[in-house]
């Protein structure tokens, strides 16, 4: 007979549902493990404690604050027209994605200015070096 035999036999002895034949099946293990009466001992002194203690409870309106909030997730989501110009469901997905695209965008361009730095010529700026732009003045840059 396995633990897990004996242990259900002995909640089912002291709960008062047991059999006859669990009974004398309980009473055979006994005999044969005497340290099953302190075991059953224990176990009954366990649902005393259990049985006598006060009953749990929940705060009072529990069950309609569950409610009301299983309701709440529940409901079908505004329609992007009635929130405007501004789709919340776009923005928590761009939120999730930026972090996905922003470290691995970040490396790739830290790693292209390291490649430039080593590739410029001695006269060149810092700005043509890392960035591989050649320097242009204002008025060159308005003019483009």
């Amino acid at each position: 007979m396995t633990e897990e035999h004996i242990q259900y036999l002995i909640e089912r002895l002291v709960e008062g549902r047991i059999s006859p034949e669990e009974q004398a099946a309980l009473d055979e293990m006994k005999q044969r493990q005497p340290e099953l009466e302190k075991l059953i001992a224990a176990e009954r002194e366990l649902r005393s404690i259990l049985v006598s203690g006060p009953a749990p409870s929940f705060r009072s309106q529990f069950d309609q604050r569950v409610m009301n909030r299983i309701e709440e997730e529940n409901a079908p989501a505004p329609s992007p027209a009635s929130q405007g110009f501004f789709d919340v469901d776009f923005a928590r997905a761009l939120g999730r994605l930026f972090p996905r695209v922003a470290t691995p965008a970040f490396a790739l361009s830290a790693f292209a200015m390291a490649s430039n730095a080593s590739a410029a010529t001695p006269g060149s700026s810092v700005f043509e070096a890392l960035f591989g732009l050649p320097a242009i003045d204002i008025a060159t840059a308005l003019f483009l």
